[in-house]
């Protein structure tokens, strides 16, 4: 059986992004988005669940920084044939992909203006074209409800009739 629940992703750019409170930067790599659009899709179905124990979901709206968001009546649904096809109710995914990345270090003060022009220089040298083709393959998810954390297989079981969460 093939690994249908598994995708790659494909690295974009370096830069600096900082928490809501500003009290911690991240140096990241910013995702590209993928062809069937797995991270969004991901993020919808995560979205609708915690809506549905009444908790905010992560974005607003495209471009935002708000972490609260309307009710979308959204639903778990179990994945069928098309890798990762699970939607809300109302089948909307918005587009969420730049803020899509991964964490690579971490800082308490804002970067300093040097460290910044320095990030800027990776891209516009093209260093970044060499990221572009460094693949990440995404076989599991973390998921932290409270301070526990539970790893979940996106493994070709889910294709046998399971949802992502193994029921």
């Amino acid at each position: 059986m093939a690994d249908t629940f598994r995708f790659d992703l494909k690295l974009a750019k370096p830069y600096w992004v900082s928490n809501l409170e500003e009290t911690r930067w991240f140096l990241a790599l910013q995702l590209q988005k993928t062809e069937r659009d797995e991270l969004n899709r991901l993020l919808a179905v995560c979205n609708a669940t915690v809506e549905d124990y009444s908790q905010p979901p992560l974005y607003v709206s495209p471009g935002s920084t708000s972490q609260q968001s309307p009710k979308s009546n959204g639903r778990l649904r179990k994945l069928g044939d098309n890798n990762l096809n699970f939607l809300p109710r109302n089948g909307e995914v918005l587009d969420f992909s730049s803020f899509f990345h991964i964490s690579i270090g971490w800082t308490l003060e804002r970067p300093s203006s040097h460290v910044i022009d320095a990030t800027n220089a990776i891209i516009n040298d093209g260093a970044s074209e060499s990221l572009k083709k460094v693949p990440v393959k995404v076989d599991m998810i973390k998921v932290k409800v409270g301070n526990v954390v539970t790893s979940i297989s996106l493994s070709p079981k889910a294709a046998e009739g399971k949802t992502i969460f193994g029921s």
